[in-house]
């Protein structure tokens, strides 16, 4: 079964998200700060994370993708980049932060679940 790990500091988003996902055939993992995410990740080493942007008071969505793919256990992972936040220049700030860390995609909250299912079977094809 494939593994996703969701890194966000908010339970009201994680746990949904984590339910959906596991009800669509996929193992799940959850950490509520960038330093648990970058531990549990490379223990676990999972198929794909999901990271929020901003995740006060420690390390960033952005930290945490330079951070994974500095090491040899994650550095191929697939990382997709979110946020809630509206991006302050009006465009794709955020996202070009995510791709310029090392991310592979970005997705914009509040999720469609549906879509970020797409998304997450594009790049893994299925839970099984």
């Amino acid at each position: 079964m494939k593994k996703i790990l969701i890194v966000d500091d908010e339970d009201v988003v994680r746990t949904p998200l984590i339910k959906y996902i596991g009800k669509n055939g996929y193992s799940t993992l959850e950490a509520e700060s960038g330093e648990r995410g970058l531990d549990l990740a490379i223990r676990e080493v999972p198929d794909l994370i999901l990271t929020d942007r901003s995740m006060p008071p420690g390390m960033n969505g952005f930290e945490l993708c330079r951070r994974l793919r500095l090491d040899d256990k994650t550095k191929d992972v697939i990382i997709i980049g979110s946020t809630g936040d509206l991006d302050p220049s009006g465009g794709d700030e955020y996202r070009i932060g995510f791709l310029e860390a090392g991310a592979d995609d970005f997705i914009q909250k509040p999720y469609r679940f549906p879509e970020i299912l797409q998304m997450i079977n594009g790049y893994l094809g299925s839970g099984q």
